[in-house]
């Protein structure tokens, strides 16, 4: 009887990490970047995302941001082509490095300047979740195998 106390105990945990995980892993932040590489606009989640100071008075040098997104960002600016990346490693305050899928989408505006809007989202986490579901799938499997091995004995038994 314990052992399904302790199993249903340990579901619910596991689908709130999961939640939390899914949650984290689907929130994107958003970037306006002009002609003159300045940041001239940034949602809170691209701020943490980016760990870039909060409230900071916009507009900011392009150069806050990690070489290889400033490098993305020039590149879109330069071609005025969308530029997708799915999986882009920033390394960020000196810490482990994380994975971000970018969507770089230049947009015209009235006065024929060019603006990028810079989409990214962290999917560090994703490889983490695949990892616990596979893991999870791999405990089903196992239940299940026991289970009818047990049967059988049972029934060598009998």
């Amino acid at each position: 009887m314990s052992a399904r106390s302790q199993h249903r105990t340990d579901g619910p945990v596991e689908g709130l990490n999961l939640a939390r995980s899914l949650r984290d892993a689907l929130a994107s932040g958003v970037l306006v970047v002009n002609a003159r590489e300045l940041i001239v606009s940034a949602t809170h989640e691209a701020e943490r995302l980016l760990h870039l100071p909060p409230g900071k008075t916009l507009p900011v040098p392009l150069s806050l941001l990690p070489v290889p997104l400033q490098n993305v960002v020039r590149e879109a600016l330069a071609g005025k082509t969308t530029i997708t990346c799915d999986q882009l490693t920033l390394a960020l305050n000196d810490k482990h490095s994380r994975n971000f899928h970018v969507t770089v989408q230049p947009v015209q505006r009235d006065a024929g300047s060019l603006d990028v809007v810079v989409v990214l989202s962290d999917v560090t986490r994703f490889a983490q979740l695949e990892q616990g579901i596979i893991r999870l799938d791999r405990l089903a499997t196992l239940g299940t195998l026991s289970a009818d091995m047990a049967h059988e004995i049972k029934n060598a038994l009998v």
